[in-house]
């Protein structure tokens, strides 16, 4: 298993933390895809459902960061958008037969995953839990 949840990536919000829980098992489904060596087609579900399911999370974050005015939406759904354009290019690239699934792929998503949950999810929902109008409570 790469991405391995723990309780320290819990933002306190129920729904976004389920959400984080399995695009954690979806980057250890892609990665165990490729480390096995299954079929392009099995990998290429794999990377098609997560991205999917990335794009439904954001749409999630998007929308209680634009219900709740969070001042830093901006920068947040702009890493968004990066993540997404990335996973783009490789499900293109890889739909082709221009690129193969390197194991590189899923420690990137792992990386960006932690990263992403502990300090830019963390504080937005730090935040959005300080608002007198906050629907995460």
């Amino acid at each position: 298993m790469l991405a391995q949840w723990n309780d320290s990536f819990k933002t306190g919000h129920h729904e976004v933390d389920a959400q984080h829980q399995r695009l954690f098992g979806l980057v250890n489904d892609l990665h165990e895809a490729i480390v096995a060596g299954r079929g392009r087609d099995f990998q290429s579900t794999a990377l098609k459902t997560l991205a999917e399911y990335c794009a439904t999370h954001f749409s999630t974050e998007e929308r209680m960061m634009d219900t709740l005015g969070y001042p830093e939406s901006a920068q947040h759904k702009q890493l968004h958008r990066e993540l997404m354009g990335q996973a783009k290019e490789i499900m293109e690239g890889y739909a082709s037969g221009k690129t193969q699934l390197p194991l590189k792929l899923g420690h990137f998503l792992n990386n960006w995953l932690t990263h992403h949950i502990g300090d830019i999810d963390k504080t937005f929902i730090k935040w959005s839990k300080e608002q007198p109008s906050s629907a995460s409570r």
